[in-house]
């Protein structure tokens, strides 16, 4: 009974980091489907000339615009419901801010203000990106390990 005790407090330490380590990846997964939105956002805006719910709803492909017309479908405005959306979506307060930030100006100028609003976003976009796979590179082991390590040290306590 004792070793069945000790391979479950182990086991769930692993999966407790497993667990961490996910959130990682899943941060960057979402930053990559907002990147890809912005782009879609972009061809639609200079091709299209659709405003904002419009541009949400023919990107219902995206979670995030899935989320964001549920919010439509309720009456909200297009920025609120994004906002919205995106609250739930971004885990990290500097992703949100981006989107926050990208939202704030959008629609407020014409075509070409729009899209340059676009490449900026775009561009400050990477930056997270790129400290998002740098988590992933460097804290998503570390996760793993200590989630063990957690669950080791607890068995030897117990014993």
């Amino acid at each position: 009974m004792k070793y069945l005790g000790t391979i479950l407090l182990i086991v769930s330490g692993f999966l407790a980091g497993l667990l961490k380590s996910r959130a990682f990846c899943e941060r960057e997964r979402a930053l990559l489907e907002l990147r890809r939105l912005l782009q879609r956002f972009k061809t639609e805006i200079e091709f299209a000339s659709k405003d904002l719910g419009e541009l949400i709803l023919s990107s219902r492909d995206f979670p995030l615009c899935e989320l964001a017309s549920g919010f439509l479908k309720e009456g909200e405005s297009p920025k609120s419901a994004l906002t919205k959306a995106g609250k739930k979506s971004f885990q990290t307060q500097e992703d949100l801010k981006l989107f926050l930030g990208f939202l704030q100006d959008l629609g407020v100028s014409g075509t070409k203000g729009q899209l340059e609003h676009i490449d900026l976003t775009l561009g400050l976009l990477e930056g997270n990106l790129s400290k998002a796979r740098e988590d992933i590179e460097k804290k998503s082991r570390l996760c793993l390990v200590l989630g063990s390590f957690c669950g080791v040290l607890t068995c030897l306590v117990l014993l």
